[in-house]
């Protein structure tokens, strides 16, 4: 960001400013790599030299791979010596998040079949990356050799990632006999979105 004087001065401006956390984070170095650390602390103030208009100053934004809303945080300054300032003032400064809300995919699985009840088989649902936001899957089975409510019984629901995790297990029953069949398929079927726009 740049400070600005409306017109040159004779005089060293200078100034105090802070940085204050809204939706976006500082680092902190001693929390062990969590997710939301948004920026690095810058300290101290600022300074225009004679004769000139403006400054600039560079604060450190961290990158990752994580899927973020678009977050926020303020650059407060005042105490300024060698020029006017009224009051104190704030600035915001938007962090646009440049990582794609993650997607799903559906490990394929195989399972002998039993002659009786109490089988099941896990379908694993796998995230293509982090979110530090909530993700809800919706989710069901869909017959396709394999028939629900012969073979397996049907399962339809919503399946919860919370922020950081991205791997959840569905565990779908099956419907064994003593009846000789070839082997059979199902397949399950999931999008996600962000728990919030739900």
């Amino acid at each position: 960001m740049k400070f600005r004087l409306s017109r040159p001065t004779s005089q060293l401006v200078v100034g105090d400013l802070w940085l204050v956390p809204g939706t976006a984070k500082p680092l902190d170095w001693q929390l062990p790599a969590p997710l939301e650390q948004d920026y690095n602390e810058v300290w101290g103030g600022f300074g225009i030299l004679p004769g000139q208009l403006e400054s600039e100053l560079f604060i450190p934004i961290m990158g990752d791979r994580i899927h973020e809303p678009t977050e926020f945080f303020s650059v407060a300054y005042g105490a300024t010596q060698g020029a006017t300032t009224v009051g104190n003032g704030t600035t915001p400064i938007t962090i646009l998040d440049n990582d794609p809300l993650p997607a799903v995919t559906v490990a394929d699985v195989s399972q002998v079949e039993t002659d009786g009840p109490g089988q099941s088989v896990g379908f694993i649902l796998q995230l293509s990356g982090q979110s530090v936001e909530t993700i809800r899957v919706s989710g069901e089975t869909l017959s396709d050799t394999a028939e629900a409510g012969t073979d397996f019984e049907r399962v339809a629901r919503w399946i919860t990632f919370s922020p950081a995790f991205t791997q959840q297990t569905v565990f779908v029953p099956l419907i064994g006999d003593t009846v000789p069949e070839p082997t059979s398929g199902s397949s399950c079927a999931s999008t996600a979105r962000p728990a919030l726009n739900w």
